[in-house]
C-alpha cells in the first residue's frame, strides 16, 4: 500500500481523506498541487464539483460548492422588505455572481475568488454605504478588479470606465443566446441585462440591437 501511495504522490493523510464527507462535500481525490497546502476535488450534495483545501474542509470553513450561500441569499432576497428599491436588483445580482455557481457570470467572480464583504450581506448596510455617491447612469465597480465587493473597494463608474477595469471579455455563443432570451422574454432593459451578465452597455447593445421595439 505504501508503494502505491508513493507512486501516485499521496501521503497517508491524503489517502485517508478520500471518501470522507464534510458537511455537503465528499472528497473524491487530491487535486494537482498548486501550493503548500493539500487541496482536494470534492463533489457537493447538489451534484457540482469544486476544489477545496484540506484545512478548510477539516475546520468546517468550506461546507459546499457555494450553493449553500446562494440558497441563503435567495431566501434573504425573497423576504427582504426593500426588494422594490432601485438598487436592490444590483445588490442581488452582485451576490449571485459571487455565490451562485448556476449564475452565468459566476466563473468571472465567485469562480475566481471574488466575494462580498460580510457587511454587504445586509441590504440596508450596503445601501447606507453606496447610496450617498450614487448617480443615475452609473454602475457599481470594484476599484481593485481582484478584490472583494465592500465599502473600501467600490466606486460608481460609467460603463466605459468599468469596461476598462475588466479583462477583455470572451463572450460565448451560449451567453449571447442567454442574453437575447433574457431581453426578449422579460421586461428587463439593456442596462439590466448588462448588469446581470457583467458586460458594458456598448457590448450589450451590439448583441441586442433590433431584437425588441
Amino acid at each position: 500500500m505504501s508503494r502505491v501511495l508513493t507512486e501516485f504522490g499521496l501521503t497517508d493523510n491524503m489517502a485517508h481523506m478520500i471518501g470522507q464527507t464534510f458537511s455537503q462535500l465528499t472528497v473524491l481525490y487530491p487535486a494537482v498541487k498548486t501550493g503548500p497546502r493539500a487541496r482536494y476535488v470534492c463533489r457537493c450534495s447538489c451534484g457540482k464539483s469544486t476544489t477545496v483545501s484540506g484545512t478548510n474542509l477539516r475546520r468546517g470553513k468550506t461546507k459546499s460548492c457555494g450553493c449553500r450561500r446562494a440558497s441563503t441569499m435567495r431566501k434573504v432576497a425573497t423576504k427582504h422588505g426593500n426588494s422594490a428599491h432601485p438598487l436592490y436588483v444590483r445588490w442581488a445580482n452582485m451576490h449571485a455572481r459571487c455565490y451562485d455557481p448556476a449564475n452565468n457570470r459566476f466563473y468571472r467572480y465567485g469562480g475566481r475568488g471574488i466575494k462580498v464583504c460580510d457587511r454587504w450581506h445586509v441590504f440596508d448596510l450596503y445601501l447606507e454605504d453606496v447610496l450617498p455617491s450614487y448617480r443615475e447612469g452609473l454602475t457599481l465597480d470594484r476599484i481593485d478588479n481582484d478584490g472583494p465587493y465592500g465599502p473600501d473597494n467600490f466606486r460608481w463608474a460609467s460603463y466605459r470606465v468599468q469596461a476598462r477595469n475588466r479583462s477583455a471579455p470572451v463572450i460565448t455563443e451560449q451567453e449571447i443566446a442567454d442574453m437575447r432570451r433574457m431581453y426578449t422574454e422579460t421586461a428587463c432593459t439593456q442596462r439590466e441585462v448588462g448588469e446581470s451578465f457583467g458586460y458594458c452597455r456598448d457590448t450589450i447593445k451590439h448583441y441586442l440591437r433590433g431584437l425588441r421595439a
